[in-house]
């Protein structure tokens, strides 16, 4: 199973409205979990380490039209 597919799902879904309301900012999700959007690539990046913690992977991506992800492993 190719990692964060039920993420990439997701936000193909969302992505209409969060693009409308909120192109340039990013969005993180976890599962299939948007856990929110966010100004800032650092506000999003800390709330995917609330949300999954340190030790598991979350998807975060700005939000355009076009996806254009950004992967973020866990840190340890």
């Amino acid at each position: 199973m190719e990692q964060f597919q039920a993420e990439r799902a997701t936000l193909a879904r969302l992505r209409p409205r969060l693009a409308e309301r909120h192109e340039g900012q990013f969005a993180v999700l976890f599962g299939d979990r948007l856990v929110g959007v966010f100004p800032t690539s650092r506000d999003a990046y800390r709330a995917g380490l609330h949300a999954a913690g340190v030790d598991r992977p979350f998807y975060l991506e700005r939000i355009c039209r076009s996806p254009q992800p950004v992967v973020v492993a866990g840190v340890r």
